[in-house]
């Protein structure tokens, strides 16, 4: 009998071959593998090579193209920044260099080199520079087809003076677009208002909004209209403490744009008074210099129309002093002060034909009148639209 070891003995050993076959079958996976990792190498770089053969084209023309734009504009750009910082940037410059689709923006600091915005312009410069950047843009993109443009409180950090330019250059540079400006600011409200950049009956009002009824809008706010609302009901010291805060705001305007001289407070706690006296006082002086130069131009009609502003300003200046003693008692509470709506009617009356001497007689432009032309150079005493304009060039 063959033993059963003996029979496993005599087996043939393939543990040699069985070794090599699962070498090669390994070998030939990985080589696999190795094929297939060589054709996606090749396969993506050639994909990278035609990639950056188009993101390099790309670059190429963006930055032909905006290089292109950006020389145009640029120097329009520092011309309306200029234009809204005339008092402390005059010399203001800009470049603009495109970098991989991109704009790399450096501008003048005061002479003292060209720096990015953020650097060292205050964030009220640096959205002056956005606007103005907006507008010179849109410009020469969209040329005389620059019709229309939204602007959603873009001066929110923009100082008062610089507002006012603001309105200026919108006024003078862009007459035919029409703008849609938004804003909660009550000051940048009067300064589009006093620079006619805005009629009466081109401002909306929103007070809330519900979801059925949608936003409460109020058209055409003017100060008057609410003034007499009150009078009609009986409510006197309402429209007494609406006149007395539309006095101190519009006669700091008044006084800004006639280059009122008001003595300097460093605490800033100007008066009403301060504003009023500045704001008379120039006034005169400006019709008395429009009266020297029409006598020195020889031109009559126009002296006969100073003569005129000047009567009309004696009458209601007189008027509005008369009448200007209520507005403080009613203001604040006083036991005596209880003045009726027949009391406080002419106070109110004396005051708008105060502040109609000051405002244009169209009803298309109502802006305040000013002084146009650098100091000591002065040109004209003018509004907005040329119809009241007045030389005080002389001959």
């Amino acid at each position: 009998m063959v033993r059963l070891a003996d029979q496993v003995d005599a087996l043939p050993d393939d543990s040699a071959a069985v070794e090599a076959a699962s070498f090669l079958t390994m070998a030939q996976d990985r080589w696999n593998r190795v094929c297939q990792a060589r054709a996606a190498q090749a396969k993506a770089v050639a994909t990278y090579d035609t990639a950056s053969a188009v993101y390099d084209t790309y670059c190429t023309v963006a930055d032909q193209v905006l290089t292109s734009l950006y020389e145009e504009i640029q120097t329009e750009f520092s011309e309306f920044y200029r234009y809204i910082n005339s008092d402390d940037e005059g010399t203001f410059m800009a470049e603009l260099q495109p970098d991989a689709g991109k704009l790399d923006l450096e501008v003048d600091f005061y002479g003292q080199g060209m720096f990015p915005p953020a650097a060292y312009h205050s964030e009220g410069h640096q959205d002056g520079m956005g606007v103005c950047l907006y507008l010179a843009l849109v410009k020469r993109l969209l040329g005389d087809e620059f019709r229309f443009a939204v602007l959603d409180d873009v001066v929110m950090s923009v100082d008062k003076n610089h507002r006012r330019q603001f309105c200026a250059l919108l006024t003078s540079t862009f007459p035919e677009v029409q703008f849609i400006i938004t804003t909660h600011d009550e000051v940048w409200v009067r300064q589009m208002q006093g620079s006619g950049l805005i009629g009466r009956n081109a401002q909306a009002r929103f007070h809330g909004w519900t979801v059925d009824d949608g936003p409460h809008v109020q058209q055409g706010h003017d100060v008057w209209d609410a003034i007499a609302a009150d009078l009609a009901a009986g409510e006197v010291s309402p429209a007494a403490a609406k006149l007395r805060r539309y006095l101190e705001a519009t006669l700091g305007d008044l006084a800004a744009g006639l280059r009122g001289q008001v003595t300097y407070k460093p605490e800033n706690n100007y008066e009403l008074g301060d504003f009023l006296s500045a704001t008379t006082g120039r006034h005169a002086s400006w019709l008395k210099k429009a009266s020297a130069s029409a006598n020195s131009w020889g031109n009559t009609a126009v002296k006969e129309q100073v003569e005129a502003l000047k009567e009309a300003r004696q009458q209601t200046v007189l008027a509005q002093q008369a009448e200007s003693w209520a507005i403080n008692p009613l203001v604040h509470y006083n036991e005596w002060a209880n003045l009726s709506k027949a009391d406080f009617q002419p106070v109110v009356e004396a005051w708008r034909l105060f502040f109609d001497l000051f405002k244009c007689s169209s009803p298309d432009c109502g802006s305040w009148i000013y002084v146009s032309g650098p100091p000591g150079q002065e040109e004209a005493l003018r509004c907005a639209c040329g119809t009241y304009s007045l030389n005080l060039l002389t001959r």
